[in-house]
């Protein structure tokens, strides 16, 4: 059975993919650094064939894999629902759409390359279209609901990590039993791992902007 996380960017994608590799869906793209892709894999250029309408290298990868959350699944979950007849859906939400959109200024800080933001969002950077976010994210939210509430309710489960929702309520959907450790939460603002990343970004950019200078 095929897993298809369906959350946009900021909604806890990597610790829906790190709860679902503990639970035996192994192969998950959100866990892997992009340079570590084939092309074939990359989530770039998975993204841009979606923008060219050209699902076919997308659904290609998906054949080979069970567990997928991040760019371009949430794009192509009604094509997904289409091609594979046993695969679950699992849509990652915030409290809030303002807690989402902070999220995502946030993060946009810390990125040395917003394509992503440009080519699905419309915009480099999130910080002067608050009202073009939120909107994209309640309408993506919606869709989804409606067209899962019209076609196969039961293959949609909706969590908000952020008022609780775990093990029980995953694992009561894909009909596991309930894993007893602790939830992962991945992406935590004060993680090493985080605070290094966004360091050394930061030192990206300032190179960057020194050898333009010499130009």
């Amino acid at each position: 059975m095929k897993v298809f996380g369906i959350g946009l960017n900021k909604t806890g994608t990597k610790s829906l993919a790190k709860a679902l590799t503990i639970l035996g869906y192994r192969d998950s793209l959100a866990l892997d650094w992009e340079l570590r892709y084939t092309k074939s894999e990359n989530r770039w250029e998975l993204t841009k064939f979606w923008s060219e309408n050209n699902l076919d290298p997308i659904i290609s990868l998906a054949k080979t894999k069970n567990n997928f959350e991040d760019w371009p699944w949430p794009l192509v979950y009604k094509d997904m629902y289409q091609e594979f007849d046993d695969a679950k859906f699992i849509l990652t939400i915030r409290k809030s759409p303002e807690v989402w959109y902070n999220s995502l200024c946030k993060h946009a800080k810390t990125i040395s390359d917003n394509k992503f933001e440009k080519l699905i969002y419309g915009y480099y950077m999130p910080h002067d279209f608050k009202k073009e976010h939120i909107d994209f994210y309640n309408n993506h939210n919606k869709s989804v609901i409606d067209f899962f509430n019209k076609n196969a309710p039961e293959k949609l489960l909706v969590m908000c990590f952020e008022e609780g929702d775990g093990w029980e309520k995953l694992c009561g959907f894909l009909n596991q039993k309930t894993n007893n450790s602790e939830f992962p939460h991945v992406n935590d603002s004060n993680s090493q791992e985080l605070i290094y990343n966004k360091y050394l970004i930061k030192m990206v950019r300032f190179y960057r902007s020194l050898r333009n200078r010499s130009k």
